[in-house]
């Protein structure tokens, strides 16, 4: 018993754990069973298996958005508070626009303004341009019309005083031929006309020419043309010359041998004379006329172009714009967390 004794204090670890194991296997044997302990029968079936989990953390936003005013101004009015929800575009709060929105009303009164009056002056300028039109294409100008009436009669005048020369000079022709003045004179008048019928004849001819040609002429069709034109210049200088042989023959003559045909030729002379100036001053009216029409076209095509006032409509634009940042509008839909602003 003694030698047990000190054996088990030479093994306490061992003696304790052997201990241990008897109290458990005591405990076992003398406890009544619970039927209802233990796993739990089941039958087999096909089911979804559901598994729950658990964690630890703090709830966030997925996205979030700060909305600033782009305009300085006394707040107004604020909508919402901080938890409410908002949809996008509604308005948070609004800033007062009431000197911008006075802005916009003036310049819209402005511009309204101008476009009316740009619109009387276009009108204005349609009329102006209508009516000047109409007097010229229906013979109504009065200026034009003197001028023309005059043209006319200086013309009817011309004509007569030159039929007045020619029955002259045919007279003259038939009975003083061997009068030497006379006969220079009739002479300078045949070589006149026989010069000028030739430069008429080969204009023609070079026209036809010209046209058989055509707008792209060949090289060898191109030299062609050029010498005839060069023998045309020269018929047009022989033409020049022969005339003036003829009116200093008529003037030899009017002064020196007859001087009821110098009165003939002064005559025509004046009414040569007349006749240019009424010319001049026909073609003076109707350039003045051309001027006048195009500067009450330019006037017209000018109310025209001012009548967009784009420039206007695009400060007014801006300023309409401008009118959107004093609302603080929501950008999506979401709940406002945070709210640093306050009526006034």
């Amino acid at each position: 018993m003694k030698k047990f004794g000190n054996w088990v204090k030479k093994h306490k670890a061992l003696t304790f754990l052997v201990a241990v194991v008897l109290v458990a296997v005591l405990v076992l044997l003398f406890i009544p069973k619970n039927e209802s302990a233990g796993y739990t029968e089941e039958t087999a079936a096909r089911r979804d298996i559901v598994t729950y989990n658990s964690f630890v953390g703090n709830v966030g936003f997925t996205e979030e958005m700060n909305v600033l005013s782009m305009a300085s101004a006394k707040i107004t009015e604020v909508f919402f508070d901080v938890g409410d929800s908002v949809s996008k575009g509604d308005v948070i709060a609004k800033l007062d626009s009431e000197n911008l929105e006075h802005n916009i009303k003036q310049t819209e009164l402005a511009l309204e303004t101008q476009r009316k009056a740009n619109e009387h002056t276009l009108a204005d300028a349609q009329r102006a341009y209508d009516n000047f039109k109409y007097t010229l294409d229906n013979g109504l100008n009065s200026t034009l019309n003197n001028v023309k009436v005059q043209k006319a009669n200086a013309e009817k005048n011309l004509n007569t005083l030159m039929d007045s020369f020619d029955d002259y000079i045919e007279m003259l022709e038939a009975s003083l031929e061997n009068i030497p003045l006379a006969s220079g004179m009739i002479n300078a008048k045949n070589a006149y006309y026989d010069a000028k019928d030739t430069y008429e004849e080969y204009k023609t001819f070079v026209e036809d020419k010209r046209a058989q040609f055509g707008d792209s002429p060949t090289e060898e069709e191109s030299r062609e043309l050029e010498k005839y034109i060069n023998l045309l210049e020269e018929r047009k200088v022989a033409l020049e010359n022969a005339y003036a042989d003829y009116e200093t023959a008529i003037n030899n003559y009017a002064d020196y041998n007859d001087a009821s045909f110098k009165v003939v030729v002064d005559n025509l002379e004046n009414a040569t004379t007349a006749y240019n100036n009424a010319c001049e001053a026909y073609d003076s009216v109707v350039l003045q006329l051309d001027q006048q029409l195009a500067s009450y076209e330019a006037a017209l095509n000018k109310a025209k172009d001012t009548l967009t006032l784009e420039s206007a409509e695009n400060d007014l634009k801006k300023l309409k714009d401008t009118l959107k940042d004093y609302s603080v509008t929501a950008p999506c839909n979401g709940i406002i967390t945070s709210l640093n602003l306050d009526e006034g």
